[in-house]
């Protein structure tokens, strides 16, 4: 037995219970719930962003493969009059990081020719090309999730 009334002992009778009550526990355990739940919100929505995110990084990058294969092309058609030049209209498709990627490059408004300008013009010796990229075909005109720009120049041809 404690006789000490300086000190609250565990058998004094006049001590106060040590300890949370129930009500305490269950406020304490209810808070805790709401920060988990906003805190889970929180992470899934940057989760739902990140994926987003890596979709547009993906699909510029097959629009920035697509822009080179058309330098290349105009390169190559300069050199051989039978090969292609992105001058139309072109599709199609190319598997990065494990998903399929649809691609059109076109003809872009970007700088309108004008023929009144001479043939050492910028508007004559360069052709501006857009090339819209979606993970989906039916989106790739209508709502692209990458669109990329270039232009391809034409050759100076040598003064004689």
């Amino acid at each position: 037995m404690c006789h000490s009334k300086s000190f609250n002992c565990w058998c004094s009778v006049n001590a106060r219970p040590r300890g949370f009550t129930l009500i305490e526990v269950l406020v304490a355990l209810l808070i805790l719930a709401v920060a988990m739940t906003a805190w889970q919100l929180r992470i899934s929505g940057q989760l739902d962003n990140l994926a987003y995110l890596r979709s547009k990084l993906l699909a510029g990058w097959v629009a920035q493969n697509q822009l080179s294969y058309a330098v290349l092309a105009d390169r190559f058609a300069a050199t051989q009059p039978q090969a292609s030049s992105p001058a139309v209209t072109q599709t199609g498709e190319m598997l990065l990081a494990g998903q399929r990627w649809y691609w059109q490059l076109a003809p872009s408004a970007l700088m309108p020719a004008t023929a009144a300008t001479g043939a050492n013009s910028v508007e004559q010796q360069v052709m501006p090309i857009e090339i819209r990229v979606s993970a989906t075909s039916a989106a790739v005109q209508n709502n692209p999730a990458a669109i990329l720009t270039g232009v391809l120049h034409a050759p100076v041809q040598p003064a004689e």
